[in-house]
């Protein structure tokens, strides 16, 4: 990350056993750092990162927020691989499960990426904002 600093990484499906593993390799980094080398533990690198919800269980979103920050997330779904008559359970689910949910249905993430500009020479794709129509993510549920 460090030889790119303009690009803003985003990790899919909360970024699989990262949540579940950060600090069993902080500690295996800091018992071995003379071998691996590296002036800081794996998981402030990993902390840089944004990761996306499509792993919407209740329990993996809650673990993720605990270990990543809510600030960390931004919304994501497995569409087009999920039931195309329920588009609103993962968002829902999020809802339910994690308490700082309405920032990452704002775009927290996707605003603080945005604030920060994109780097020079990059084009983007249209609004990636995190917002509906309404300009709130939230009240375009109903």
């Amino acid at each position: 990350m460090d030889h790119f600093p303009g690009i803003r990484w985003i990790v899919p499906h909360l970024g699989g056993l990262v949540p579940m593993v950060l600090d069993r390799v902080d500690r295996l980094w800091a018992l071995n750092k003379d071998k691996v080398g590296g002036d800081h533990p794996p998981s402030e690198g990993l902390r840089r990162l944004y990761y996306d919800t499509a792993n919407s269980t209740e329990a993996t979103l809650r673990l993720a927020v605990e270990v990543l920050g809510a600030d960390r997330l931004v919304f994501g779904t497995d569409f087009p691989y999920v039931d195309r008559h329920d588009l609103r359970r993962p968002i829902h689910d999020l809802l339910a499960a994690v308490p700082d949910a309405a920032r990452v249905l704002a775009g927290s993430a996707a605003l603080r990426v945005e604030r920060e500009g994109r780097p020079e020479g990059t084009r983007g794709r249209g609004d990636r904002s995190g917002r509906g129509p309404s300009g709130n993510a939230l009240n375009d549920l109903s």
